[in-house]
């Protein structure tokens, strides 16, 4: 990470720390703890502050709960700022617990930097998520979906149909419902990224 950071500096990016779901539920519908899922989240935490992150992001979170955890783990041991965003289904529902709008009302409560949604479904169907999200949220509002949904192809692989065109034109329309920050998650690449930089005049 030290030398990742040393690559990119003096070009104006930062550095991101990521963490993400353990893809265990927690009590008493799995067989995580509430404090098990502190300790996870403040060693992974500690490790990457040490690293010389700038800040973290909590990404691809099935629920309200573990989002909090990792929120509170951050609280307890950095002063690093904290980016939430959950995988969230069109209706606006998390996998495991909650929805957009609780997370954003829990989560900015807490402390986060920002919070929102990234990957799960493309951004063709999120208008009316961000825009209930961003009438809640007092903290900018990221949002990271995918290029679209997939299809399995004769490989068996998932692929991605929407174009970098396709989904920048999606985005202006969730920039514009209320999406602070914005990028791409499963099915993206530096070429959708380019091509919403030059539609949002960032180019």
């Amino acid at each position: 990470m030290k030398e990742t950071k040393k690559n990119v500096e003096g070009t104006g990016v930062l550095v991101a720390g990521d963490l993400t779901t353990t893809g265990q539920m927690l009590e008493p519908f799995g067989p995580m703890s509430y404090e098990k899922l502190l300790d996870v989240y403040r060693e992974q935490i500690r490790i990457l502050e040490a690293a010389g992150v700038d800040l973290l992001v909590a990404e691809t979170m099935l629920g309200v709960e573990e989002t909090m955890a990792v929120v509170d783990a951050a609280m307890q041991v950095t002063e690093l700022p904290i980016l939430c965003s959950l995988s969230l289904s069109a209706d606006g529902h998390a996998i495991y617990d909650g929805t957009g709008v609780e997370a954003v009302e829990t989560l900015q409560a807490m402390g986060a930097s920002a919070v929102g949604l990234n990957c799960s479904v493309g951004p063709d169907q999120l208008e009316a998520v961000v825009r209930s999200m961003r009438e809640v949220a007092e903290v900018p509002l990221l949002v990271k979906p995918n290029a679209g949904m997939p299809f399995i192809d004769e490989k068996g692989e998932a692929v991605y149909s929407m174009t970098p065109e396709e989904l920048a034109g999606y985005m202006e329309v969730l920039v514009e419902a209320g999406a602070g920050l914005v990028g791409g998650c499963c099915g993206t690449s530096p070429d959708y990224i380019r091509a919403l930089c030059r539609r949002l005049g960032r180019a």
